[in-house]
């Protein structure tokens, strides 16, 4: 199967897999998703996204930091069928792995990320740190699957408010060592 007949989804629905490798902007065939890629070889800038709001964007800056923004719900409605966001997140880090050093996330209020990383760290009696926290959410658990683990955690406390307004959380592919 070649990259363009895999898709980057679920069930039948997607989009094909060498998207991510193509220069310039466009339609995908067969959903209502339109590309822009630019910058394609060193850092990659990767946008995926619908008239609906839904979109992907992946990029990589000049040192290695790779960052995602994706919105695929809007008030727990999903807002295109063909764009898989842990798919897509997976797909460009498996793509671009020997680019990245690590991935910077920022997660806001009322973000899924961000509620995960609160309901576990303030759980009463709670066993979990800072950076067990992170790894069980939603990013964490997916990215985690590549072997990328929290290492940093920062806080922007905006607005005056006693709970953060952004989290940012760096996460550094581990891997393994054999000795011998």
């Amino acid at each position: 199967m070649t990259d363009k007949e895999k898709l980057i989804g679920k069930n039948g629905h997607g989009i094909p897999l060498d998207v991510l490798a193509i220069s310039g902007s466009g339609d995908i065939p067969g959903t209502n998703l339109r590309y822009l890629n630019s910058r394609h070889d060193v850092p990659p800038l990767i946008s995926i996204f619908n008239p609906d709001g839904a979109f992907f964007r992946g990029e990589i800056n000049d040192v290695g930091i790779a960052s995602f923004s994706i919105r695929s719900r809007l008030n727990n409605i999903l807002l295109d069928p063909d764009l898989f966001g842990a798919e897509l997140m997976v797909a460009f880090l498996r793509k671009y792995e020997d680019k990245i050093k690590c991935v910077r996330t920022e997660w806001s209020p009322y973000s899924v990320n961000y509620e995960e990383y609160f309901k576990r760290l303030n759980a009463y009696h709670s066993q979990y740190s800072e950076l067990d926290s992170a790894a069980l959410t939603w990013t964490g658990r997916t990215i985690g699957k590549l072997g990328y683990k929290p290492v940093r955690i920062s806080f922007d406390y905006q607005d005056y408010h006693d709970e953060p307004s952004w989290i940012v959380v760096y996460f550094e592919q581990v891997k393994l060592r054999l000795t011998g």
